[in-house]
């Protein structure tokens, strides 16, 4: 299985893709992937807001 999560961007910067190759992958892998999708999309809501 590979799995896919982001490192935490500075504003304007393009995120940085890791890929792994895991066969069971740790729960915090997960939870650090869904956590920062969340962020990222909190963020964007942020934006649509103020704009």
């Amino acid at each position: 299985m590979k799995v896919e999560h982001t490192k935490p961007e500075k504003e304007g910067e393009k995120p940085e893709y890791l890929s792994h190759e895991v066969k069971n992958p740790p729960i915090e892998v997960w939870i650090y992937t869904l956590s920062h999708d969340y962020y990222s999309y909190l963020k964007s809501v942020e934006k649509r807001d103020y704009d």
